[in-house]
This record gives structure tokens, C-alpha cells and sequence, in this order.
């Protein structure tokens, strides 16, 4: 009866601090959420960095997308699609922030509950 006490004691120590270490994990990854968006940026005059802070472009698409509109501007939102890696997922994700003529007024925004979580990460 001893022993069983001592391994369900050191099974539920186990599952506390796979709990706690998971908290962790999930607080930390919400502080790195990607940032709001407001506004739209356009897709033939941006620079990759700006194109990087749309919803799943990173450093390779943005520079991808900037080849391609040198190659041929892009006439609609459409023509993203003939970016390897962005499909009819990505591009009804992006529509809202892209556009094809004039100024970009796209600002990233750091959402309430991504700066909420990020004070609650210690240490």
C-alpha cells in the first residue's frame, strides 16, 4: 500500500508540472501572436518588410511577391495565387489587407489580449 501511495504521489507531481510547463508554453506563444492588422497595403509598391507583416507572408513570400510584380504588376488580389505557397486559404485571409493601386496605409497593432499575455509570462 506504500509504494502505491509513493508512484500516485510522484504521478500527479508529473502531471502538475506538465500542466504548468504547458501554461507556460501556451502564454509564451499568445505573446508572439502576429499583430492586428488595420488598413491595406499595396501589393505592387510595398517593400518585403512591409509585405512580411501580412498573416502568413513571411521574409521568402514577401520577396517572392516583390519578383513577381516585377516581372508583371499585379492587376487583382487574384493574381497572389500565382505565388508558390499562397492558395485560396491564404489569399481570403490576405484580401482584407491587399490592394493593387494607391497608398498603403497598413499598421500593425498589438492586440489586447497578445500585450494582456505577455505581462502575465514571467520569468
Amino acid at each position: 500500500m506504500r509504494l502505491w501511495t509513493k508512484l500516485k504521489a510522484r504521478t500527479l507531481a508529473t502531471k502538475w508540472v506538465v500542466i504548468l510547463a504547458g501554461a507556460c508554453v501556451i502564454s509564451a506563444s499568445a505573446a508572439h501572436a502576429a499583430p492586428a492588422l488595420s488598413g491595406q497595403i499595396n501589393i505592387n509598391t510595398a517593400q518585403v518588410d512591409e509585405l512580411a507583416l501580412l498573416p502568413g507572408i513571411g521574409a521568402k513570400k514577401a520577396e517572392a511577391i516583390v519578383v513577381a510584380r516585377q516581372e508583371k504588376p499585379f492587376a487583382t488580389a487574384d493574381d497572389l495565387l500565382e505565388i508558390k505557397g499562397i492558395g485560396p486559404k491564404m489569399l481570403e485571409a490576405l484580401r482584407p489587407y491587399v490592394k493593387v493601386d494607391g497608398d498603403s496605409d497598413l499598421h500593425a497593432m498589438a492586440s489586447d489580449s497578445a500585450q494582456a499575455s505577455a505581462a502575465s509570462v514571467q520569468p
